[in-house]
């Protein structure tokens, strides 16, 4: 099924750029189709939309841009015939709807049809209403030499509405996360969106593109004080919520959680926390000693353990 983007090239009728090419498999020249439908999600299930532009792109190191484009007929249906030019570049489709730019996943394959060629788009939201977070998987590295420590945030939040949430007037984005007092150096990525779409500031991330229905992985890192008392809020009720500590003298409290068995991954040993339905309002306490270890550069393996956990 289709992804949500933050945005498309001006051909696609939305703001911002499109994913960076990451090639696609397949020899230059060869010819490749695409095959399949524009579907609006619904109470009653999806439902074909006709009279929808649909755009396929195709993406490169150095251009972007429509290859071809087309309406769709009442059954929603489109198809595109295409060559491909190279193996660095990569090919999408999109179509806008009620605003929002929806894409399919990379072509990658020298005909792809069916479910995933489908794309799935939805009715829009302004009003709030709930996001839950079924996940969070916070694992924080070893104190540098600066006396920091790294930490990687893992969100699963999702949409369970049959709506994509924009933001309305007035509002900065379709949904927001305090930080623990005292983090610095935030950054994005790593997640289902791209750092641009997450702004920092006032103690908060904040997601600043349409959020569709589904669950999509929201990521940050950011350094705390390796030898403080560390207090991180737990402003929304949390389903499932693991802490993983690397190296010794780790003490976590607050929010139901209980203290789990050592585990070993890639060779690393972390001290593990859990705990289930956290409700909105708790607050977790870390009491981490200050003793040097790991680098920022450790961050992308943080983050691999992270999301290796999350999908466990």
């Amino acid at each position: 099924m289709a992804a949500i983007c933050p945005g498309a090239d001006r051909s696609a009728g939305a703001q911002g750029t499109l994913p960076p090419a990451s090639g696609t498999p397949g020899v230059p020249g060869e010819m490749r189709v695409v095959e399949g439908r524009v579907l609006r999600g619904g109470a009653g299930g999806p439902e074909p939309v006709a009279s929808q532009l649909v755009v396929l792109h195709r993406i490169s190191s150095d251009s972007a841009g429509a290859v071809d484009s087309l309406r769709t007929p009442s059954n929603g249906a489109y198809r595109f015939r295409y060559r491909l030019q190279s193996a660095s570049a990569m090919y999408i489709v999109s179509s806008r709807y009620a605003g929002v730019a929806y894409f399919t996943a990379p072509l990658r394959a020298a005909r792809v049809t069916g479910a995933d060629a489908d794309l799935m788009v939805y009715d829009t939201a302004t009003s709030p209403f709930p996001l839950s977070v079924r996940g969070r998987h916070f694992v924080v590295a070893p104190a540098d030499s600066s006396g920091w420590r790294r930490v990687v945030d893992v969100f699963e939040v999702a949409n369970d509405s049959l709506k994509t949430r924009v933001a309305g007037a007035g509002t900065a984005g379709t949904w927001s996360v305090r930080l623990p007092d005292g983090a610095r150096d935030p950054q994005a990525g790593g997640g289902d969106q791209p750092p641009e779409a997450v702004l920092f500031g006032d103690g908060q991330a904040t997601l600043t593109v349409p959020f569709p229905p589904g669950s999509r992985q929201v990521v940050f890192s950011y350094g705390i004080p390796a030898g403080a008392t560390i207090r991180v809020p737990v402003d929304q009720a949390v389903g499932t919520l693991e802490i993983l500590v690397e190296g010794a003298g780790a003490a976590v409290t607050g929010g139901g959680v209980t203290r789990g068995e050592p585990v070993a991954m890639e060779g690393r040993s972390f001290y593990r926390f859990l705990a289930q339905d956290v409700p909105a309002g708790s607050q977790l306490t870390l009491a981490l000693s200050g003793g040097a270890g790991g680098g920022r550069a450790r961050t992308m393996v943080l983050l691999a353990l992270a999301l290796a956990a999350l999908a466990l």
